[in-house]
């Protein structure tokens, strides 16, 4: 039973491997294969001129097909494909039409949508004309072996996402300026076996943060700006091998490489000799290759030799081992850095330069404007930009305090040319936060460390904000009672007005009344008196007694002490209440 259920086992494991998926309507020049990984098809055309579509019936869109890869072959007199060659193919991962001598990119991918890896190489291509490829997606893009000889400035620009050119094994003879500008993601530029024979200032801009591997070897470059590669601040390997350098114009003295280039390559570059302040602030240098080269010996070589073992950090990544570097002797005699070493050793260098860059670029983090601060759940650092192809990157880390064994969050690296980072946790209440900036020289290598305490100031603002408004109450409550006492006041101040003006004015109509009634009532009094006196005078003889002055002077004497009585009361009570 065991057996018999092995064997079942190695059936099914085995069948998904050697057998492919029946696909019918497929051209009878491809041939199908199947793997773990997908379906690959194999299209051999021989010496047709006329090729067919490679599905011969229409395909609905959820029919149609994705495959692994694609490989059209052979020594075929195939100049264009069918404009509907792709019909009823959504997408193929690698597409490969080599050797089968294609004097351009085709113009037949409109019903594709994605092709990661396209090789072209081997055919007879002389000009790049990606725009055929813009809605692709191609990431690596193979034209080597082909026939371009020139290259335009914009000749990239249909294809954005390019990592990987291979332009090697052409006729190139000069890159423009801007050539890559249009090209932000390019890791690996492969150039060799070309004719370029001058290395400009900007012909690589637009890589500057992206470019890893440059291969430029077997050229015919005998020039190369000083500062041609210096902004390349990602760039780990060179290859200048198979170049003529000009020994005259001494290059390695002048030529300044970014300062985390790990791989160089400079054989058979008729070097003849090979100063020790070229790799002196090369930090990150593992390995070099001299082979080849006509080098004079020098103590240069073996201080050379020890930078590099000092340096070399071997790891699954890793470059072979450094070869051991020779040189002629006067009497042009190869020798080896061992019959160097004893005379060399002891013997001091020169320095190579009055100013250390290393030391200025400590100075100046010394000095890094570094801010953090905890706002809506997130910490958000900020600092300020370095500029400098010595830092290799930045690295964020964040401990509890008191916890120095257990990170929060990270470790994280940060691209150098970045200058802020942000954290986003809902865990930060009543927490306080260490959190570090690292400046990197390497992987492993730190050239400057800051640390911010920081602590989540939500519940700060709260407490503060509580305690502003307990503060406020008693304060709104206290200008309440002043304003209702003044206008109690000014309400009081208006009714004694009004009614000081009301007794005034009653007062005054009152006594014009009364004075108007007492004059007519004593002008009659005293006619009627005046007649009697008269008639009294004439007969006694007699004239009118002054005190007899009628019964309304003590009416109006009354009235006047009233009314001065009630002014005089008003007059006291606003006093009073003034007062």
């Amino acid at each position: 039973m065991f057996q018999k259920t092995q064997t079942l086992s190695l059936l099914f494991v085995w069948f998904p491997v050697t057998c492919c998926r029946m696909i019918e309507d497929l051209s009878s020049d491809c041939q199908c294969s199947a793997g773990h990984s997908g379906t690959t098809i194999a299209c051999n055309y021989g010496n047709r001129t006329d090729v067919p579509k490679l599905l011969l019936a229409s395909r609905s869109y959820l029919g149609q097909e994705s495959w692994k890869s694609l490989v059209v072959f052979g020594n075929s007199n195939v100049i264009t494909f069918p404009l509907d060659y792709f019909t009823g193919i959504k997408n193929i991962d690698t597409l490969s039409f080599h050797d089968i001598k294609l004097q351009s990119i085709p113009n037949i991918f409109e019903n594709l949508q994605h092709v990661y890896t396209m090789d072209l190489s081997g055919n007879r291509i002389e000009i790049i004309s990606t725009n055929n490829l813009q809605k692709l997606g191609v990431r690596l893009l193979n034209l080597s072996k082909n026939s371009i000889s020139y290259l335009e400035p914009n000749d990239l620009s249909w294809i954005p996402s390019i990592e990987i050119l291979d332009l090697s094994d052409n006729k190139i003879t000069e890159i423009p300026k801007g050539f890559f500008r249009t090209t932000r993601l390019i890791r690996k530029v492969v150039l060799s076996f070309n004719s370029l024979t001058v290395i400009s200032k900007h012909v690589f801009s637009g890589l500057e943060a992206t470019l890893q591997d440059l291969y430029l070897g077997e050229n015919l470059i005998s020039d190369i700006h000083p500062l041609a590669f210096s902004n390349l601040i990602e760039l780990k390997l060179l290859d200048l091998s198979g170049n003529p350098l000009n020994p005259k114009i001494d290059i390695l003295s002048s030529l300044k490489l970014p300062l985390h280039i790990a791989h160089l390559d400079l054989q058979r570059t008729a070097l003849k000799t090979f100063p020790f302040c070229f790799v002196h602030d090369l930090h990150d240098l593992e390995y070099i290759n001299l082979q080849e080269n006509y080098l004079e010996c020098s103590c240069d070589l073996v201080w050379v030799a020890q930078h590099l073992k000092h340096h070399y950090y071997p790891s699954r990544d890793s470059q072979p081992e450094q070869l051991a570097i020779q040189c002629l002797s006067t009497d042009d005699r190869a020798e080896t850095m061992s019959t160097l070493k004893q005379d060399c050793i002891n013997k001091p260098r020169q320095p190579c330069s009055r100013t250390d860059p290393l030391s200025q670029l400590q100075q100046r983090l010394h000095d890094l404007h570094y801010v953090v601060e905890i706002r809506k759940g997130k910490i958000w650092m900020h600092w300020g930009r370095v500029n400098s192809s010595m830092v290799y990157a930045y690295r964020i880390t964040v401990k509890e305090e008191g916890k120095d064994n257990e990170y929060f969050y990270g470790p994280v690296t940060i691209h150098p040319s970045s200058d802020h980072f942000t954290i986003e946790s809902f865990d930060l209440k009543n927490t306080k936060l260490i959190v570090c900036l690292h400046v990197m020289a390497n992987a492993t290598g730190r050239l400057y460390k800051k640390c911010v305490s920081v602590e989540d100031e939500s519940l700060s603002s709260i407490v503060g904000i509580l305690a502003g408004i307990i503060f406020l109450v008693p304060c709104l409550l206290a200008l309440g009672l002043v304003i209702y006492y003044d206008r109690n006041h000014k309400r009081r101040d208006d009714s004694n007005r009004t009614f000081l003006k009301t007794s005034v004015s009653y007062s005054e109509s009152s006594r014009e009344t009364k004075t108007l009634g007492s004059s007519e009532s004593s002008k009659s009094i005293v006619d009627v008196e005046g007649v009697a006196g008269n008639r009294k005078s004439i007969a006694d003889g007699d004239g009118i007694n002054e005190s007899d002055k009628g019964p309304f002077s003590d009416v109006r004497s009354a009235e006047s002490e009233d009314v001065t009585e009630s002014i005089s009361l008003l007059i006291t009570e606003e006093y009073v209440s003034t007062v």
